[in-house]
């Protein structure tokens, strides 16, 4: 653009130059006019003068002109008072002033005659100084237009140029696009532009539409394609420029077996769960339901002594019923309890009683913590939105990997406890174990890290708990130092949550 303004430039100066010296040649033209015939008038006068043989009504209107242009000096004035009313020009006093105004008026007329010359070189100056300037304008104009027609074949030359390498780059983008191990679509508003290879190959072209919805976060989308069910992972969109034009982009994978693969391994940790819980359990049912197996024995025999029963007896029996209905009340709750445990679907989430959760959930696990203090601080912890099944493995993957942390401590102990912040319950378990390093903290919820010997644990523990909480809305978070730990699980509360008390 700037060279392209140069020469036009270079005209403009050229014609506002071209113009002024026109305009001057023109004031020199009028002002040389004026002076030659100022010079021609003189003329006129000094020939009058010289020869001598004017009227005197001649040289009186002579006179009159000279009085009105020609300026004279008081002596020449009178001089022309003299020759003007003169009678006889040959008289001597006549002649005198003849001379006297002569020589002024030759004098005005030589100054005349020069500043004429003058001002007609400096015309003759200038009307070459304009013929300069009319060849350098026209050379201007002809470069001008040399320029402005180089530059406009440059301009449709890289036009040209970069038409090419858009194309170019176009069809690289969708080459990248379709190498790529996911699959992809972009959206023009409601028309479908594109699809790369592994897309058609996932999804029918009547599934694809449903997959570009507008999402903040990436999620799983079950499509049914040619009868076989499959998950999708789908991205968020991103606005893109392709073939030209604003869209929108999304990603996709297909995650059906890693999903599979998750759950079973959530089974498997469930059932490893199960497992833990078992010993405690059996422990927890054979002891009240011995307690209740006794009580009825002593009850048949008195029944069966064959007598009439004495209040005493009356009394014995009632005891006996009584504590046989204790145990088989205990045995039911613990079995209501383990039930609870099994049976909530994996993908539904619900309100949850977050204190009968852990209140059930630790008693299963009484047997696995009996050896270290076990304190609870979730009195009307209130209710929370999550899953009982999920909720209650997680706590069992806590409770024990805190038992097995500080169990071989002196005063070992596990303080669990709930609380509401907000629009959130906050569920601790803390125990004054010996502390995760900082060095290995972020690595704990990574699958199969575990710092356990070899054969005490598979490193999935905290992975699947953090994945079960991230699949309640939840988080998972992790303070420690030296002989404290607190994991922290942080669960939407539910609208009729209490408020906790301490």
């Amino acid at each position: 653009m700037v060279l392209r303004r140069l020469p036009s430039a270079g005209v403009l100066v050229a014609s506002v130059v071209l113009v002024a010296c026109v305009l001057w040649a023109s004031s020199v033209a009028v002002n040389a006019s004026t002076l030659r015939g100022q010079v021609e008038q003189r003329v006129v006068w000094l020939r009058a003068l010289a020869l001598g043989t004017e009227s005197l009504e001649r040289r009186s209107a002579i006179a009159t002109e000279m009085r009105q242009s020609a300026q004279l000096e008081p002596p020449a004035l009178s001089a022309l008072d003299v020759w003007a009313t003169a009678t006889d020009l040959n008289d001597p006093a006549v002649l005198g002033a003849t001379r006297t105004l002569t020589a002024a008026i030759r004098a005005q007329t030589g100054a005349l005659s020069e500043s004429l010359g003058s001002m007609w070189t400096s015309f003759n100056f200038m009307v070459g100084l304009l013929a300069l300037l009319v060849a350098a304008a026209l050379v201007l104009l002809v470069r001008s237009e040399r320029t402005a027609r180089a530059l406009r074949e440059s301009e449709l030359e890289t036009r040209r140029l970069s038409a090419v390498l858009l194309e170019d780059q176009h069809r690289h983008f969708r080459e990248v696009l379709n190498l790529l191990p996911d699959g992809v679509l972009v959206m023009r508003g409601a028309e479908l532009v594109f699809t790369n290879q592994v897309a058609a190959s996932l999804v029918d072209s009547a599934h694809l539409r449903s997959l570009a919805v507008p999402r903040s976060a990436a999620a799983d989308l079950p499509v049914v394609v040619s009868g076989a069910r499959k998950v999708l992972n789908v991205s968020p969109p991103h606005d893109v420029v392709f073939d030209g034009a604003a869209a929108t982009l999304y990603v996709f994978r297909d995650v059906t077996q890693a999903r599979e693969l998750e759950l079973r391994v959530r089974l498997n940790d469930r059932l490893v769960a199960v497992g833990t819980l078992a010993a405690g359990v059996a422990h927890e049912i054979n002891s009240p339901l011995a307690a209740a197996l006794s009580s009825i024995g002593s009850a048949q025999d008195v029944l069966s002594a064959g007598t009439a029963l004495s209040a005493d007896d009356r009394r014995e029996l009632d005891e006996c019923l009584v504590d046989a209905k204790e145990g088989a009340a205990r045995v039911a709750t613990i079995t209501r309890d383990l039930s609870g445990f099994m049976r909530s679907s994996e993908d539904v989430v619900e309100v949850v009683d977050l204190e009968n959760v852990l209140t059930s959930t630790l008693n299963l696990l009484r047997g696995q913590l009996n050896r270290i203090e076990v304190v609870r601080r979730f009195h009307r912890a209130g209710f929370v939105r999550g899953n009982q099944a999920r909720l209650a493995q997680v706590i069992v993957n806590l409770a024990v990997n805190a038992a097995q942390a500080c169990q071989d401590r002196v005063g070992a102990r596990l303080e669990v406890s709930a609380r509401r912040v907000g629009e959130r319950t906050l569920i601790s378990f803390s125990d004054n174990g010996p502390g995760i390093p900082p060095e290995i903290q972020e690595r704990i919820f990574d699958p199969f890290f575990t710092t356990k010997a070899p054969g005490q644990g598979t490193g999935l523990g905290l992975y699947i708990s953090h994945n079960l909480v991230k699949g309640m809305g939840g988080e998972l978070s992790v303070e420690s130092a030296v002989g404290a730990t607190t994991f922290v699980v942080s669960l939407e509360a539910d609208a009729s949550a209490a408020p906790q008390v301490a």
